[in-house]
């Protein structure tokens, strides 16, 4: 396996990882969603009355959606490592677009549907729970060990971020409700947090391209030494025969001196008749 192919290959099992990890969590928040308006349907008159039931199952639906395609890129990033195929760094930054653009396809939603109502304000949206899933995004953005793709994720993060603060503000309930400042600092703070993680990444990536090295430069160290030992043996095996041979051919040529020397038997028959005879 070549150098590009081993990165290529941890760069798939990385891609994996945040997969998975993703599944999990959109798995996990489904259920609790799935859970928590059935509590609440059963146990609140207020809460069925101000929230629709087609409100209430759009939200859970759009967790599935994310869930299944994080399982299929699971899926998809599995077959391409058994095929040891390469995969494009377009992809990967296709994927990571998608990605941080969940948390904000969960606040518009939740704007959308709790605009009628007075159960949550804009600000206190924003600071909810799925405006972290842009940070957690960004941190697993370091598995993809490039540092422009998670700078990529910073700006997406904070640009989507920014933009939906400014949305809300002018929306109609979000006049002198939404903290655009604090908004603003929590974009930036989020653009940092991608150069962080690209730092992060690219010192991941060295260690990883360093132990590649080492590793080949030990394989190819072990090759030259079993070639050198190799040949050493072949060569000793190559004088062992050799010996062997001169061995040999001098027992045989003893041999035949030694026959040529020693008398026949006719020799010895005929000498012990004439002195029968004597």
């Amino acid at each position: 396996m070549t150098f590009d192919k081993e990165i290529n290959l941890a760069l798939l099992q990385n891609l994996r990882l945040k997969a998975k990890v993703l599944c999990i969590l959109f798995g996990i928040i489904m259920l609790m969603q799935v859970v928590s308006l059935a509590y609440f349907y059963t146990q609140t008159d207020y809460f069925k009355n101000e929230i629709s039931i087609e409100i209430a199952v759009f939200g859970p639906l759009l967790m599935l959606l994310a869930f299944s395609s994080e399982f299929y890129a699971y899926r998809y990033f599995n077959s391409q490592i058994r095929l040891n195929k390469e995969i494009s760094k377009y992809f990967a930054y296709a994927i990571t677009f998608i990605e941080i653009s969940f948390p904000s396809c969960i606040l518009i939603f939740a704007s959308v549907s709790f605009s009628d109502t007075y159960l949550i304000t804009l600000q206190q949206l924003l600071n909810s729970p799925p405006t972290y899933i842009y940070f957690l995004m960004i941190m697993l953005s370091t598995l993809m060990l490039d540092f422009k793709l998670c700078l990529f994720s910073g700006v997406v993060a904070a640009l989507q971020f920014i933009t939906l603060a400014f949305y809300f503000l002018h929306s109609e309930l979000g006049t002198n409700i939404v903290d655009l400042p604090n908004n603003i600092f929590k974009g930036i703070l989020m653009l940092v947090c991608g150069v962080i993680a690209g730092l992060v990444s690219k010192k991941i990536k060295e260690a990883v391209v360093s132990s590649f090295k080492s590793k080949n430069d030990l394989i190819n160290r072990l090759d030259v030494l079993v070639k050198e030992k190799t040949f050493e043996i072949e060569f000793q095996k190559e004088e062992i025969l050799q010996k062997n041979k001169d061995i040999t051919d001098s027992i045989h040529y003893a041999s035949r001196i030694q026959n040529s020397l020693m008398p026949t038997e006719k020799y010895i028959d005929k000498n012990i008749k004439r002195l029968k005879v004597k």
